[in-house]
């Protein structure tokens, strides 16, 4: 009994162990020439992310296809929810990394690692901008101080 303990005791530490400190919030809109502002496609979605195995995103309601999406990802676990139909699906990602991917350039679907040779911004991920430029090489450089429209430092 005392070594089940044990171990459940050691279980609990570990998977404690895997909470990443900080989490990102943005909001992310698609613009371009071919997006009407008016669109649901343009309308803002906000997404958080918390390291590589956490992520969300929540989508405003689009009457007009019946849908109000959410994404929940905590790897390996994934939830697809419809707030308005209140129905949701689940899918446990099989492998073999356990990473949620927040692209920047969605394109096609990516499908191998050859595809990103080709194209590697399709690597560049939301909440991962500076790792994707310092991997590849990216110096920081001084800029100018910038400061938000509310007079709070950015």
């Amino acid at each position: 009994m005392k070594a089940v303990l044990m171990l459940l005791m050691v279980g609990a530490l570990a998977v404690g162990q895997d909470a990443p400190a900080t989490m990102t919030k943005l909001s992310v809109r698609l613009q371009g020439a071919e997006i009407s502002e008016d669109s649901f496609a343009a309308k803002p979605k906000p997404m958080y992310r918390a390291g590589n195995r956490y992520c969300r995103t929540e989508e405003l309601p689009d009457p007009e296809r019946g849908l109000h999406g959410l994404l929940i990802v905590n790897e390996p676990d994934v939830w697809m929810v419809n707030l308005l139909t209140k129905t949701a699906q689940y899918f446990l990602d099989p492998g073999p990394t356990f990473n949620c991917h927040l692209p920047i350039f969605r394109g096609e679907q990516v499908k191998s690692a050859a595809e990103i040779m080709k194209n590697p911004l399709l690597e560049l991920e939301f909440g991962q901008e500076l790792g994707f430029f310092r991997g590849k090489g990216a110096a920081s450089k001084e800029g100018p101080v910038l400061r938000c429209p509310f007079g709070k430092p950015a």
